[in-house]
């Protein structure tokens, strides 16, 4: 069976939770992402995809669609809404909103108390987040920046890209689909696959906090399936990309069609958490097609678009002192081994001798593969990976600009054409791809290695 997991919150943590406008390192916030490897899974029980956003009204959140692992064993829950527990006049609490094998969200309350502890999630369930829950509290203890309500009337500027013929089309003051918020939503007709031609919303003055504003939530409408499409979403500080990610990773499901979903996603989830702030949010449509959509024209409506803070997993206080030579490197409730080119790591918990065995093995610096894939955009984590994409139709993976996606220079990609499909290798505009036999493999399991050699500029080698 899977893990059990169970957190608890001392005094000065559950102070600073409750005061997390100033963030500190008792309340450092902690995702779904800390809670196993999503990348090697095993038995653990954990959250691969969705999360949750508080309605606005009493205790009622509601919950993505989820895909979950208990076990070992993979399971998907519908979305749906859950209604926490009313408050305790005198104290305040914690409670787990989780889901079970059948695909229910249910919550685990925990007890009240002065300096309340976060309750224990047995083996039978996965967290999807915590909620404090204050003395006497009628709503959670949440906080919202609203980015997108009413475009007339915004809460951030919001502009467009259109980019060249055929170009991008946004209605910000849109009436159709029926708006999940108010009486406006916005209204995206996407035509080419290209990074530059997006949406973007745009912080008036001033930025928010990544530490006070764990999550990214808003809702996505599509009027018809686009199993091809993904909807690819960045934030900025100023000009500074902070990262990029996939809604389709955070509840959205491009074959629902006709419903207003949730993508709720970990602030944290971005990367570079040396960037504290946010200022910006942009948003646009991929497709595995380098060129142009096979509808032509795609359509997508967004709404209730808005950073939230006071929910989720928190983590506890350091506990652990890292050194390197006797020097201090800092204190962590968590250490991660990552394997990468030239090593892998062996983490074994050994819980008969109460120990964890950690073994340190050099092996090829491509260990780790991607299998299965079809075409996609390449990001910064596929740095020494070797992709292989299986597909019995054409694909193309797409090399991005370096400020919409900053992928290090320097960087070794390997990617194998698995499929009988044919597979070539695309560029958003901007972007070198040097290579003396072309773009297009030249025939099943062919490999190309790819090397970044400046800011916007890539070499390409073929191989058998």
């Amino acid at each position: 069976m899977g893990s059990n997991i169970n957190r608890n919150l001392p005094g000065d943590a559950f102070d600073a939770a409750v005061g997390a406008n100033t963030p500190s390192v008792n309340n450092p916030y902690a995702t779904q992402l800390d809670l196993a490897n999503i990348n090697n899974p095993g038995n653990a029980n954990l959250l691969i995809s969705g999360g949750a956003s508080w309605s606005g009204t009493g205790m009622v959140f509601n919950v993505s669609a989820l895909v979950y692992q208990i076990a070992g064993i993979q399971y998907s829950a519908n979305a749906q809404n859950v209604t926490l527990p009313a408050s305790n006049p005198t104290n305040p609490r914690f409670d787990a909103i989780v889901v079970d094998v059948t695909g229910v969200v249910s919550v685990i309350s925990g007890t009240p108390a002065t300096n309340p502890l976060t309750p224990a999630v047995d083996e039978n369930y996965v967290l999807i987040q915590y909620v404090l829950v204050g003395a006497g509290a009628t709503t959670p203890t949440v906080t919202n920046q609203f980015v997108y309500r009413q475009g007339s009337t915004p809460d951030w500027l919001t502009s467009s890209v259109a980019g060249a013929a055929p170009s991008l089309s946004v209605n910000f003051t849109s009436t159709f689909p029926v708006p999940f918020e108010g009486a406006e939503c916005t209204l995206v007709t996407a035509p080419t696959y290209n990074g530059g031609k997006y949406i973007q919303y745009t912080k008036p003055s001033g930025n928010i906090s990544r530490a006070t504003f764990a999550f990214l939530t808003f809702r996505v409408y599509l009027p018809v399936a686009l199993p091809a499409r993904n909807v690819y979403v960045l934030l900025y500080n100023n000009t500074t990309l902070i990262g990029a990610v996939f809604a389709t990773n955070w509840g959205l499901n491009m074959n629902s069609i006709g419903n207003w979903q949730l993508v709720s996603i970990p602030t944290n989830a971005f990367g570079n958490l040396a960037i504290s702030t946010i200022t910006m949010a942009r948003i646009f449509m991929t497709g595995n097609t380098a060129n142009t959509f096979a509808t032509g024209f795609d359509r997508y409506a967004l709404d209730d678009v808005k950073f939230q803070s006071g929910f989720g997993p928190q983590a506890n206080v350091a506990t652990i002192d890292l050194s390197e030579n006797a020097t201090n490197i800092g204190s962590t409730s968590k250490i991660n081994f990552i394997s990468g080119a030239g090593v892998e790591w062996s983490v074994i918990n050994d819980a008969i001798n109460n120990r964890i065995n950690v073994a340190a093995n050099s092996v090829n610096a491509y260990v780790t593969p991607e299998l299965n894939l079809v075409g996609r955009i390449l990001v910064d984590s596929d740095a020494g990976k070797f992709l292989m994409v299986d597909s019995v139709s054409s694909e193309t993976m797409q090399v991005p600009r370096n400020n919409v996606i900053a992928i290090p220079i320097g960087t070794v990609i390997k990617i194998s054409q698995q499929g009988t499909g044919t597979l070539g290798i695309g560029a958003m505009i901007g972007v070198s791809l040097l290579s003396a036999t072309g773009l297009t493999f030249p025939a099943q399991y062919t490999v190309a290695t790819l090397t970044k050699t400046d800011i916007d500029t890539w070499y390409i080698e073929y191989s058998n």
